[in-house]
């Protein structure tokens, strides 16, 4: 499916843009490649919550990880079904786990403690594929994920809704996870990539 989806795209590509390249074509076709996956995997995901019967909870979930990961980077997998089982324990599993666990104030201070220090001292966590070389905009992207963390933490306490406060405290750690050293040494990743253009 994947391969004759790609297949058509990249015909209509060579087709509208014959001065293209090798190079630029495959640098396409990659790009098309990883949007296929994440459209697939997304709807993939959705449908399983959807089914199991926390579709919005989920999508809660997603929201609220997916805004502080795009300012606080982190891993990505280097290969496709790791992709995936991380996506589902992250998605379906954490909501789940969202809406059947009870945390203590005490412990939830301490969680959000561990996550605003983990986007202090690693955020934002570049890839390989895509290092972040420019030093003001490595700040800019810190504290606007430290300012996401703190406004989250606030309501993550002062909610009188145990699940939406669960589910903001699980993005964060979930967020923190993917910034941490060890989760690049973990999956056998490069870590600051940005220090091989900057050395």
């Amino acid at each position: 499916m994947k391969k004759c989806v790609l297949k058509k795209c990249m015909k209509l590509v060579k087709k509208s843009c014959p001065n293209y390249n090798d190079e630029k074509l495959l640098e396409i076709e990659y790009g098309l490649e990883g949007m296929y996956l994440s459209l697939s995997k997304t709807i993939v995901i959705f449908l399983i919550a959807y089914i199991i019967g926390i579709l919005t909870q989920m999508i809660l979930l997603f929201l609220f990880y997916s805004l502080i990961r795009s300012f606080g980077f982190g891993i990505h997998a280097n290969k496709s079904w790791i992709c995936w089982v991380s996506s589902l324990i992250i998605f379906i599993g954490l909501t789940i786990l969202a809406i059947n666990i009870n945390f203590t104030l005490e412990f939830k201070i301490i969680l959000l403690f561990i996550s605003i220090c983990s986007f202090y001292f690693y955020a934002p966590a570049d890839t390989y594929k895509h290092p972040l070389i420019n030093v003001k905009k490595r700040k800019y992207l810190k504290l606007i994920t430290l300012i996401i963390s703190f406004i989250y933490s606030f309501i993550c306490l002062y909610t009188s809704n145990s699940i939406l406060s669960n589910i903001i405290l699980l993005s964060l750690l979930a967020e923190s996870f993917m910034i941490w050293p060890l989760s690049y040494k973990i999956f056998n990743v490069p870590y600051n990539n940005y220090k091989l253009y900057n050395s």
